[in-house]
């Protein structure tokens, strides 16, 4: 069996789905121990030829490639979004992870698919599309966002927790796809923990996002009672985030959206149809 075979092997065995030319160049270093780098290099190089005229690989862009199933070599074949993301953070290296909208999918909380991958990383990176999917940099508004391994199909990609993702959605929504697109998103969230939720947005110092984040956190609560699919809403940590908002100042849950109607609990201008959802209404 040759180079280029054991590494499509390996690859496929580590459920390296979309990787770069680095990881081909580790791999033939561990099958060719004690060869001088320059030599290693020329392999690797011949190794992703080889595997791209066998049509073992594809070629995604900004230096990455996708592994091909032998059921797909010579069809149509359209690697994974989340294989792509995840490929491409290996590259980027870092801080990174996928977030927003895009780990709303992730956790099945989406009520649309994007042809959008959201990643908060701290190092830039150049806005990278493939097959109709952008792939688009978030900067990190804080660094102590949590994130978890979700496994796709053998590849683990990195993305922000549910908790997480709850937050950063509400502080910039607009990578949520809108205030509306996540208010349905979130009824059907399962699994989130309001202290978790409530000591992550605190953390910010933020009291605009304390009323947004308490608000949801009430829509959730009301839409559940105690535990249930959506998760552990407790009374006392949406408590904490009221209590924190030391001000008579009045927010808008969306900046875009000036009239609405007036949550007084949380200081907030709501938009109707996402105050429809809101228990104090009547």
């Amino acid at each position: 069996m040759g180079i280029a075979d054991n590494v499509y092997k390996s690859l496929l065995w580590d459920g390296m789905w979309v990787f770069d030319f680095s990881v081909v160049r580790e791999l033939v270093g561990k099958h060719c121990r004690g060869m001088p780098k320059t030599k290693v290099y020329r392999k690797a190089t011949n190794a992703v030829q080889s595997l791209r005229k066998k049509g073992l690989i594809k070629r995604v862009g900004a230096g990455l490639y996708a592994l091909v199933p032998y059921r797909y070599v010579g069809k149509e074949f359209i690697a994974d979004k989340f294989h792509v993301a995840q490929g491409l953070m290996n590259k980027i290296g870092g801080y990174c992870y996928v977030s927003h909208h895009s780990a709303l999918e992730l956790h099945g909380g989406a009520t649309s698919v994007f042809n959008l991958v959201y990643i908060t990383s701290e190092v830039p990176f150049r806005q990278l599309e493939y097959s109709g999917i952008l792939f688009k940099r978030v900067a990190p508004s804080a660094r102590w966002g949590e994130f978890e391994y979700y496994d796709r199909e053998g590849m683990r990609i990195c993305t922000s927790t549910k908790e997480v993702t709850f937050v950063d959605c509400i502080e910039r929504l607009k990578y949520a796809g809108g205030v509306g697109e996540f208010a349905r998103s979130i009824l059907s969230f399962t699994g989130l923990d309001s202290k978790t939720v409530v000591e992550y947005a605190l953390k910010h110092k933020n009291m605009s996002l304390n009323a947004k984040v308490g608000f949801f956190l009430t829509v959730l609560k009301y839409q559940s009672t105690g535990v249930s699919r959506l998760g552990r809403i407790r009374s006392r940590d949406i408590e904490r985030l009221k209590n924190s908002l030391e001000t008579e100042k009045v927010f808008y849950l969306d900046r875009d959206v000036r009239r609405g109607v007036y949550a007084e609990e949380w200081n907030l201008i709501v938009p109707n149809e996402i105050y429809a959802l809101y228990p104090h209404n009547e």
